[in-house]
């Protein structure tokens, strides 16, 4: 917690801006986290772990520190909207660990985390959000070695939370990336059968099939349940034009979207280890040279909007706004930036 006070000075550079913050909650394993989680991951693959709740210290430590950044980070000038617990949370072995338990204890105790923080940043703060993560899986686990589906984790969830404590308002923040990650075409007919507009049986959902989901959530959950798209990508080495088209469309999608709040796009520069993996998701390559998608970014929520984006959505989508549920030029203009 010592090194929150760059957090703090940022939260309230983008609140003097009327920036909305989001934050994300994940534990990695180090000597400070050792005691907060369930021991030591057998999978190479982990990168995050998830809370002890198990254990009467260990919750009563993350309690604290759950309070404690709802009372620095819940004040006017230095406010978080959105709250995030765990990354991809479904993809359990890879982002979210709490050993080899079954599928209802799993679900039992990310429940209980998430309880816990939504109490503390809604006590400091009754406007705050807080949000359960999930990858595009929506009915096929991804290929970690614990995983399940997105669907099954979100249901599950949304019940367990239920029986712990009535009336919790949790919301849903989702990767709607690419399948595959490496093709940003999302409008085209690859892998056409593994999209669909019923919930029940798609396989993927991802910005090709997006309002698949904001409508099951909507219909069982409510409209009160929001979604943020909170993490988005698309690579170019698809194509550059292809990347900007895929970015500008996927926007023009989520703001046509009246149960879709945020739209975060992930990737500034590049990666290396991504780039060994045939993904470059970055709006620069990996010596800074911009990319296509540099300006289109820059300018799609601007007045300018149109002018950065029209070309390379009309070159590489055809009729693009057809491809829009709900395009309303006003609406997306209502959004542009002051």
């Amino acid at each position: 917690m010592t090194g929150l006070y760059g957090y703090e000075y940022l939260v309230q550079q983008c609140n003097a801006k009327g920036i909305q913050v989001t934050a994300q909650i994940s534990i990695d394993k180090n000597a400070s986290t050792q005691s907060l989680t369930t021991g030591s991951s057998p999978y190479a693959e982990t990168a995050y772990y998830g809370w002890n709740t198990d254990n009467a210290v260990t919750r009563q430590t993350m309690e604290a520190m759950f309070a404690y950044l709802g009372e620095k980070f819940g004040r006017n000038n230095c406010y978080i909207s959105n709250w995030i617990l765990g990354n991809e949370v479904n993809s359990a072995s890879g982002y979210y660990y709490v050993g080899n338990v079954s599928f209802s204890k799993f679900i039992s105790m990310y429940s209980e985390a998430f309880r816990c923080l939504y109490n503390a940043v809604r006590s400091s703060r009754g406007s705050s959000k807080v949000f359960i993560c999930l990858d595009n899986c929506w009915n096929q686990k991804n290929a970690f070695s614990v995983c399940y589906s997105a669907k099954s984790t979100l249901d599950n969830f949304a019940t367990k939370i239920s029986e712990m404590q009535k009336n919790v308002n949790w919301n849903l923040a989702y990767h709607a990336y690419n399948q595959p990650l490496s093709d940003p075409r999302f409008w085209s007919g690859a892998n056409a059968s593994m999209f669909t507009s019923d919930a029940n049986s798609t396989t993927f959902i991802t910005m090709r099939n997006i309002d698949t989901l904001t409508s099951y959530v909507k219909s069982r959950y409510g409209s009160n349940t929001r979604v943020i798209l909170s993490e988005q990508g698309f690579s170019s080495t698809g194509g550059q034009a292809n990347q900007a088209a895929a970015l500008a469309l996927a926007y023009y999608k989520a703001a046509c979207n009246p149960m879709i709040d945020v739209f975060i796009v992930r990737s500034y520069k590049d990666e290396a280890h991504e780039v060994a993996q045939g993904l470059a998701m970055g709006l620069k390559d990996a010596n800074g040279k911009k990319k296509t998608a540099f300006n289109v970014f820059s300018n799609m929520d601007s007045s300018n909007s149109l002018k950065y984006t029209e070309k390379v959505l009309s070159s590489q989508v055809g009729n693009w706004k057809a491809q829009i549920p709900g395009y309303n030029v006003k609406r997306i203009s209502s959004m542009y930036r002051k």
